[in-house]
């Protein structure tokens, strides 16, 4: 009797997120992120002028009235989304999935604030 035995099969590439599909979502999360904190600043009164509402931990997430300062946001800003395409170049599922996390917690969190500021406007 012969028996057969079994072959190990070569693992391909990764069906998930690839490199430029992780930074394709990298990308849309630092716009949405992006466009949303320049309407609030647009919409919502100025940082000198308003008292600031919600509690720490919200105002600290973004979530407060009115939102952060520039220059700190940019420095958040900036140093969030370097890390994230550093991570999209050596494991795209960890940068997609947090790009993803992202983009939905900023919408979130965020949210609410919106849909009063529209609003107000009309």
């Amino acid at each position: 009797m012969t028996t057969i035995a079994p072959t190990a099969t070569p693992l391909g590439p990764a069906h998930g997120f690839t490199s430029e599909k992780a930074q394709g979502w990298v990308l849309t999360a630092a716009i949405v992120t992006a466009v949303i904190y320049a309407f609030r600043r647009v919409i919502e009164p100025s940082v000198s002028s308003a008292p600031a509402k919600g509690s720490k931990a919200s105002r600290v997430l973004g979530a407060g009235s009115p939102p952060a300062p520039v220059g700190q946001w940019a420095i958040a800003y900036g140093a969030a989304f370097l890390m994230l395409a550093l991570v999209a170049e050596v494991s795209p599922e960890t940068a997609g999935s947090l790009a993803i996390l992202v983009t939905l917690t900023t919408l979130l969190t965020n949210g609410p604030a919106i849909v009063a500021d529209i609003k107000s406007v009309e």
